[in-house]
C-alpha cells in the first residue's frame, strides 16, 4: 500500500473513530445513547435502565478509542516510512 492510501485509511479510521466517540460523549451528555439495529435504532436512557445505558456508553467509547488508536498507529507508520 502506498503512503497516500495509508494516510486515506488513516482518515477514514479517524472519521469512524469520531462518530463512536461522539455517540458516546453525547450519550453522556444528553442522558441517552442511540444504539442502531438492522429494525430501527433504540434510544436507552440512563433513568429508565442505568446499567444499560452505562454499557453502551462504554461500547461507543471503546469502539471511538480504538478506532482512534488504529488510526493513530497508521500515521506513526507513515511518519517512519517518511522520515526514514
Amino acid at each position: 500500500m502506498s503512503l497516500t492510501e495509508q494516510m486515506l485509511t488513516a482518515f477514514v479510521v479517524l472519521a469512524f473513530a469520531c462518530v463512536g466517540l461522539w455517540f458516546g460523549l453525547s450519550g453522556v451528555i444528553e442522558g441517552m445513547v442511540d444504539i442502531p439495529s438492522r429494525q430501527a435504532s433504540s434510544k436507552i436512557l440512563r433513568d429508565e435502565s442505568p446499567a444499560a445505558f452505562w454499557i453502551s456508553v462504554g461500547i461507543w467509547l471503546a469502539v471511538g478509542l480504538g478506532l482512534l488508536w488504529v488510526a493513530m498507529a497508521i500515521v506513526r507508520n507513515v511518519l517512519k516510512a517518511i522520515f526514514r
